[in-house]
């Protein structure tokens, strides 16, 4: 037999029509077995869907709690205009560029993204544009956690505010105090 007809008469052993399913033994595998596959793997299949489902909130809070929700070269972008005030992209391109050998048009895309974000302003000075943090670092910090205290009550409900509730008992009276103000203000800015 020639190469190319075994290999097609392997291809035609090996395959199976949709009524007779074949185990790897090679055994006939009845419908009823088929179709108990057929939802295992389905489910199997929703089960890591609902891991996704489920990590997806889960990693932007632990992000969240590491202190930031954008990305490295965003917080870098960000901490440069908090420190030095309104820049083009050219500046911070300069101040950025130098140690992390970023490319202008690389620099230019977070920068447009930040402002699409809300994170940015944006005016025009003759051909370029000047951006300028929207938020001081305090405000965004404090949007930051609420958020994230918003995302952690909305995933898990009472059992965040009882961890909550749970973290304030160690925490001592005056900062507390402090906290509740804090938390007035909070509700009062809104």
């Amino acid at each position: 037999m020639s190469r190319r007809a075994s290999s097609t008469s392997r291809a035609t052993a090996t395959t199976s029509s949709s009524s007779t399913r074949r185990s790897r033994t090679g055994a006939r595998a009845s419908p009823t077995a088929t179709r108990a596959s057929s939802r295992a793997g389905a489910s199997a299949a929703r089960a890591r869907w609902d891991d996704r489902s489920v990590s997806a909130p889960l990693r932007r809070i632990r992000r969240a709690a590491s202190g930031d929700l954008l990305g490295p070269l965003e917080s870098a972008v960000m901490e440069r205009l908090w420190k030095r005030g309104p820049a083009t992209v050219r500046d911070v391109v300069d101040d950025l560029g130098r140690s992390r050998g970023l490319a202008y048009t690389t620099v230019m895309t977070v920068m447009v993204r930040l402002q699409a974000k809300g994170m940015l302003r944006r005016e025009r000075n003759g051909k370029t544009y000047v951006y300028r943090p929207a938020f001081s670092r305090e405000e965004h910090r404090a949007r930051l956690s609420r958020d994230l205290a918003r995302g952690l009550v909305s995933q898990f409900g009472d059992a965040a505010l009882a961890a909550f509730s749970a973290e304030l008992d160690d925490v001592d009276a005056a900062h507390r105090a402090a906290l509740r103000r804090a938390a007035k203000e909070s509700r009062d800015a809104r």
